[in-house]
């Protein structure tokens, strides 16, 4: 038999054994979190079918609209900024992202059709993007999407590991590719641009975020693969709030991963933080221009709106 006092540094060990084991979804990191409020959540049930796997979002400024993928039924689903359903339409090829422009244009990355679709807000086909002056261009895998404000368009080609850039006339003008080894992403997982025209690359292979200035130049990267004080397990997509905060959106780790614009872990959090539940393999995040946050929560098959405080205790 084993004594209590045996008993009892089991069961601790066990215990902490545990938490440590559970860090994949734990973000306990910072002495101050961040408060974290649901305002409300989508399921797609309003539109007449729930979603299945919603992936894909983007915020349409312009409009005051959510686009939503929804990918195993094959619809892009559109929401006001208050969660009131708009409208529907299929779409036949898979969505690997999606943007809208000043002109309320739809362009749709469709890898495996190797190409970027252009549709107005009804659905109908309009044109696909002309990318026979990019060299290499029949071999191009366009998989992220991002608008600068200036309405320039960025593509992420995760065929040849190059970020294409077009003009507001959607004419090829550069591509941003590393050089030198420190300067080379292996994968492009997401796009985003913060206020100072600097590009963020999400690298979900070899789990860091790159950052060029507008020209292209590389100007660093930051991160590193673990459980704790910032590490990424599979970073997928990036926002940057107005305050030059960097979200990154782990999809192994299902939780937001904060850093400020020199890439200096902040604090993070999870859906337990946001009392709904764990986020369930998370695929992507927007943030709106009054801070409010998005997240496509996948294997949940909902879409979450939710309010960050960045300073609780003030």
């Amino acid at each position: 038999m084993l004594s209590e006092g045996i008993k009892a540094r089991f069961i601790s060990i066990v215990v902490a054994a545990i938490i440590i084991s559970s860090g994949m979804h734990s973000v306990a990191w910072s002495a101050i979190m961040p408060k974290v409020r649901l305002l409300y959540s989508i399921t797609g049930e309003d539109s007449g079918q729930k979603f299945k796997k919603p992936r894909q979002l983007f915020i349409d400024e312009r409009h005051r609209e959510l686009y939503i993928y929804d990918s195993d039924n094959k619809m892009i689903v559109i929401y006001d900024r208050d969660g009131i359903y708009l409208y529907k339409f299929a779409i036949d090829a898979g969505v690997s992202d999606l943007v809208v422009d000043k002109k309320g244009e739809i362009y749709v990355a469709q890898n495996s059709q190797k190409r970027v679709a252009i549709f107005n807000y009804r659905g109908v086909f309009l044109r696909e993007i002309d990318l026979s002056s990019v060299a290499g261009y029949k071999a191009i895998s366009p998989s992220v999407l991002l608008l600068d404000k200036e309405n320039n368009l960025y593509i992420g080609d995760n065929k040849d590991l190059r970020v294409l850039v077009f003009d507001t006339n959607r004419r090829y003008r550069f591509q941003i590719k590393g050089g030198e080894e420190q300067e080379r992403f292996l994968s492009i997982g997401g796009l985003a641009i913060d206020r100072d025209g600097r590009i963020y690359i999400v690298d979900t292979i070899s789990k860091k975020i790159f950052v060029f200035n507008k020209k292209g130049k590389f100007l660093f990267r930051f991160g590193n693969t673990g459980s704790s004080k910032g590490g990424f397990s599979q970073p997928v997509r990036l926002v940057i709030d107005k305050e030059g905060r960097i979200l990154v959106l782990d999809l192994n780790r299902w939780v937001v991963i904060v850093f400020d614009d020199k890439g200096n872990f902040i604090s993070g959090f999870n859906g337990l933080d946001a009392r709904v539940g764990d986020f369930r393999y998370p695929s992507d995040i927007e943030i709106d221009k009054e801070g409010r946050l998005y997240i496509a929560d996948t294997y949940n098959d909902r879409v979450l709106v939710l309010r960050i405080d960045w300073n609780p205790l003030g």
